[in-house]
């Protein structure tokens, strides 16, 4: 299984509104990261022009930020699915 990142799945202005939302209810809460991940299941290993044209394919949206601080803490959301909402999945 390859795991590819993708783009930020948030805006920098939709993370901050999550933030403050999050922030009423859990004040500890200091910073909101988001990003898509790919899964490709492989059968066999990509050869180097198989391999590029996926990172191009896979290529899109806004770049992601490089971040100063790398994302950490004890709880993690995660949303698998599509970008549909009613098909997430929230593993805590």
């Amino acid at each position: 299984m390859l795991t590819l990142r993708g783009a930020p799945a948030l805006s920098a202005f939709s993370r901050q509104k999550l933030l403050q939302n999050i922030q009423i209810t859990l004040p500890a809460v200091k910073a909101i990261h988001s990003c898509y991940y790919h899964f490709v299941d492989l059968n066999a290993d990509l050869d180097p022009a198989e391999q590029k044209l996926l990172e191009r394919l896979l290529t899109y949206g806004p770049r992601q930020e490089e971040e100063a601080i790398p994302p950490a803490g004890e709880n993690l959301l995660f949303f698998f699915g599509d970008t549909q909402t009613w098909n997430h999945f929230a593993l805590v």
